[in-house]
């Protein structure tokens, strides 16, 4: 597993993007980002552009989003 990208992002609005981007990302590429706002705040999330490698049980790339 390749670590290496993500971060944490607390401002009030920012980009997240794979390395390399918008060219293929690396092999076995981790990236977690993690969002947290103030307490009441929403968090929105938009996505512009959005490319994995096609596989019929979507088992090599994922795009997860969860809370905690």
């Amino acid at each position: 597993m390749c670590v290496g990208c993500g971060g944490q992002l607390t401002e009030p609005s920012g980009m997240l993007t794979s390395p390399n981007y918008p060219e293929a990302y690396d092999v076995s590429r981790v990236c977690v980002w993690y969002v947290s706002v103030e307490p009441g705040k929403r968090i929105n999330i938009t996505i512009v552009d959005f490319n994995v490698e096609d596989h019929v049980n979507c088992s090599y790339d994922m795009l997860a989003v969860s809370y905690l």
